[in-house]
């Protein structure tokens, strides 16, 4: 399975909300008013409930992956309002017995690469064909393990 920078938590109390608002064309106070938009027909605690927050998630929440021998490829830029709660969905998952490869975008290199410290934000992964096709790799090699 293949997330592409996936808003991972509704609750934007992550460091890289501060150091990357620079970088990121997203802005978290709109962010703040989606989730109440998309949370106005719930109760406040859903907030932080799995299904709409799955950094968050509890021990064992993810072990219906792993039992299925599900691969999770996560791409984040080092650069995006998301990395840091991208970095804990993929610890957690990690936790449960999930496969999880994740996939640093660059915009200043071009490439994505299994690396720490690399400058980059989400759109990459649209915009580079060399990170697309290793992404895309990816995801057969998964698909064709899971199908021997």
């Amino acid at each position: 399975m293949g997330l592409i920078s996936p808003w991972s938590d509704f609750a934007p109390a992550y460091p890289s909300y501060k150091t990357h608002g620079w970088f990121d064309f997203l802005e978290p106070k709109r962010l703040a008013t989606a989730v109440d938009s998309a949370l106005r027909w719930y109760a406040p605690f859903m907030r932080s409930n799995v299904w709409f927050s799955p950094a968050k998630a509890s021990k064992g929440d993810f072990t219906y992956l792993a039992d299925a021998n599900v691969d999770m490829h996560l791409t984040l830029g080092t650069r995006e309002l998301f990395e840091d709660e991208i970095r804990l969905l993929g610890e957690v998952m990690e936790r449960d017995g999930v496969n999880v490869r994740l996939y640093e975008v660059s915009t200043t290199r071009g490439h994505v690469a299994e690396a720490k410290h690399i400058d980059g934000v989400h759109a990459e992964m649209n915009l580079d064909a060399k990170a697309r096709v290793e992404f895309i790799q990816g995801l057969k090699r998964s698909i064709a393990k899971n199908h021997q």
